[in-house]
């Protein structure tokens, strides 16, 4: 399975150099944004596929008013041609498409797959700030962080070939919804 790829991403988190190595500074406030594609062709390349592969991920995050940081990403994913399985554009139920910090809590252990699909992801990460913020006696030391998150995404298999293992391939032909709130300590 021979393909050739091609990135652009733009990042706007700062770097610097260090003994000639570039090194990225992680901030909380950044954008970045890749968009690739890659190609598969018996004729270009000596395989068994032809096809097609497109996407595009953009990530935020930003503090918002003093409350909190949010996070908004947005995943799109569509191909065409013969796409194996393993090139299937997957939204894992840990991490997946989305980083650790937005991924879909309640898939419980289910991946849905597909030739094409299309993720937004929404997090708002409080902490204490709502409960500081209250200014009342027994509320402000509340000693839980509270964060919010909602998402939508979509997947399927529209005009691609039967693949050997599709039948075991869990797709979301509906879009799958989800939003919650969660509490830690």
């Amino acid at each position: 399975m021979r393909s050739i790829c091609a990135e652009l991403a733009f990042d706007s988190r700062r770097m610097f150099k260090n003994k000639g190595r570039e090194i990225r500074i992680d901030d909380v406030e950044f954008l970045t944004v890749t968009a690739g594609v890659e190609y598969a062709s018996p004729e270009f390349i000596d395989n068994d596929f032809y096809f097609h592969r497109y996407y595009l991920d953009v990530q935020r995050s930003q503090r918002l008013g003093g409350l909190g940081m949010t996070s908004l990403s947005l995943f799109a994913g569509a191909s065409d041609g013969s796409l194996p399985p393993q090139k299937y554009f997957t939204v894992d139920f840990g991490n997946g498409l989305l980083n650790e910090s937005n991924g879909f809590a309640t898939v419980a252990d289910t991946n849905h797959s597909g030739s094409r699909v299309l993720a937004l992801h929404a997090s708002h990460r409080f902490k204490r700030s709502l409960f500081v913020a209250s200014g009342l006696p027994l509320v402000k030391d509340i000693p839980l962080w509270l964060s919010v998150h909602g998402g939508v995404f979509w997947t399927d298999l529209h005009g691609n070939p039967a693949q050997r293992g599709d039948d075991d391939v869990l797709t979301a032909s509906k879009p799958y919804r989800e939003i919650a709130s969660a509490w830690a300590t």
